[in-house]
């Protein structure tokens, strides 16, 4: 990718954004979700796994259903965990969104792993979710946070003719238990919450980190002012 389309795409970014319906949090996750490990580490001082997990489920009280968080982080000591919620417009914050990641955070690492592993269990039938949920579980493995039969690959894959089978989950090992902090990314901190890392804040931290982190801080300093307004 030549800078000039880079610039261009993030140009595309910038102009979309003002429009009614257009969902800047979606199309730039991938630009957070590359230099959060950098920004976590700066803002609360622990280093940070590369590896982030997007869209983390949180498994709801007495359902089968799932909430998503946009990213969870982990400190390289396995002893801090980060459900990151990212927010590109200040209007997108929601109290009861704001509860349930709340309630997710007390309940602690390893309810959230059981509820991934109740979740992969319901999803085995589904030959689609079976091996979606496996690269899920195979990713917090790498972080050391499970550990995982050596035959659950072959189970989740079996031959031609045979189906999965909701047991081949059951023999999965909780192994980590980090104390969970909710943090939030926005435009701007305006509740002055050490828990919110703001625009201006994320910019800084980039800014120096190659072309690319120099190119997103300058367009993050855009966005602080609101999708809408007049920029002179």
């Amino acid at each position: 990718m030549t800078h000039s389309s880079v610039t261009d795409l993030f140009d595309l970014l910038d102009q979309s954004r003002h429009l009614p319906y257009y969902r800047l949090e979606v199309r730039s996750d991938p630009f957070f979700g590359l230099f959060l490990p950098k920004l976590l580490e700066s803002h609360c001082q622990v280093p940070i796994c590369p590896r982030v997990i997007p869209e983390f489920p949180l498994k709801q009280n007495d359902s089968n259903r799932a909430n998503t968080v946009d990213y969870f982080a982990l400190s390289k000591d396995r002893e801090h965990g980060f459900l990151v919620e990212l927010k590109t417009d200040k209007d997108s914050y929601k109290p009861d969104q704001a509860q349930r990641l709340q309630k997710a955070s007390e309940k602690g690492m390893k309810a959230l792993l059981h509820g991934l592993q109740d979740k992969a269990k319901a999803a085995a039938k589904n030959a689609h979710k079976r091996k979606k949920y496996f690269h899920l579980l195979k990713a917090l493995e790498n972080l050391d946070l499970i550990e995982l039969p050596d035959n659950l690959e072959a189970k989740v894959h079996p031959p031609v003719g045979k189906n999965g089978s909701s047991k081949c989950f059951d023999d999965i090992k909780i192994i980590g238990n980090p104390r969970l902090k909710v943090v939030y990314i926005q435009p701007e901190n305006a509740r002055n919450s050490e828990n919110c890392i703001d625009f201006r804040e994320f910019a800084a931290c980039i800014k120096d980190h190659g072309d690319l982190g120099a190119m997103f801080a300058c367009y993050l300093l855009k966005w602080v002012i609101p999708a809408g307004d007049i920029v002179k």
